[in-house]
């Protein structure tokens, strides 16, 4: 294993600081190429250890066997039961076992992030498996699908991982009156149409997706157009007079045109009429426009012939590859 040589380094300078500082942890991490745990050697007791799930699939939670596939831009092998492994194998060479986890697609802002369904489960392993701290890398801008849920939820479940499932769905809601107000209960099935969406899809995904198509069906976004434009509107109405949740809500619906827009790419442009097209592009660059205020500083350029999901993908393979994908 890579981590041999790194645990052997990191315990020397622990054996060293310990002589001066006999309270004091020194700190390293499981990332990456030193993510699989050394065969031999263990971690001295005053060293930390923090694994990274670095590339971790949340279609499924740790441990599940289901998660076994092949896929995505750079043929990552999914496989969270040799996640969970190392995990336990951490474990048990060290005093001091912390978590790196993920909760932010970085490769795509606007795209609905179905790792609802799998946090809870995921904490609780963390927990039965003597972690001692969990820290979720979440994005530094911010996020208009559902990021405050995800990061109240992240402080309730590491505050009490052993809570039930009811619970944990007591705590979406009252986020939801919360944040949303008389209208919160559209954008809840909104939020949970979505999770069954992407866990009818099946496909893994981790929080760096080279392919945002993965996360959801086309077809289910578009099917209910009309149903969920209507909530979106009901939702707005009901806190009419309350800027902010109408702006809280305003975001939510931005995200899902995205989406939609998304999916109505290849009627709509690749296979639409001139005036369809036209339509279209003219769709997309005002969904461009509100989404350029609402999200990050630094978007993406508009392309008025590739979809909404397309401006993110093209930077993120720019951002990783160079310009061979333009």
């Amino acid at each position: 294993s890579d981590a041999g040589p790194l645990v052997r380094f990191i315990n020397r300078i622990a054996e060293a600081v310990a002589e001066d500082y006999p309270d004091l942890l020194v700190h390293t991490l499981a990332y990456n190429a030193t993510a699989i745990p050394p065969q031999v050697t263990k971690l001295r007791d005053n060293v930390v250890v923090q694994y990274c799930t670095y590339q971790g699939c949340y279609q499924h939670a740790v441990g599940d066997p289901e998660c076994n596939e092949y896929g995505g831009h750079w043929g990552i092998y999914y496989n969270n039961v040799e996640r969970a492994n190392a995990i336990r194998k951490w474990e048990s060479i060290t005093n001091h076992l912390y978590i790196w986890d993920y909760g932010a697609n970085f490769n795509d802002e606007y795209v609905f992030l179905p790792n609802f369904d799998v946090m809870l489960e995921n904490c609780r392993f963390y927990f039965e498996n003597n972690a001692e701290g969990v820290f979720l890398n979440g994005d530094w801008n911010y996020l208009p699908e559902f990021n405050g849920l995800r990061t109240y939820l992240t402080a309730k479940i590491y505050w009490n991982p052993n809570m039930s499932d009811e619970e944990y769905n007591e705590c979406i809601d009252d986020f939801m009156k919360g944040y949303y107000g008389d209208g919160w209960k559209g954008i809840r099935q909104y939020l949970d149409y979505m999770q069954e969406s992407s866990n009818a899809r099946g496909l893994c995904f981790v929080h760096t997706t080279d392919s945002s198509n993965r996360l959801f069906r086309s077809l289910d976004i578009v099917r209910y157009e009309e149903e969920f434009t209507q909530m979106f509107a009901d939702a707005k109405a009901a806190v009419e007079g309350d800027a902010k949740r109408i702006k809280r809500i305003y975001d939510i619906e931005q995200t899902y045109q995205y989406l939609l827009l998304s999916s109505r790419y290849w009627t709509d442009y690749t296979y639409g009429s001139e005036t369809v097209r036209a339509e279209y592009q003219a769709k997309t660059k005002a969904l461009y426009d509100k989404l350029s205020v609402i999200g990050n500083p630094n978007p993406p350029e508009y392309d008025p012939d590739v979809s909404p999901i397309g401006w993110w993908k093209r930077l993120y393979d720019e951002s990783y590859f160079g310009n061979q994908f333009s």
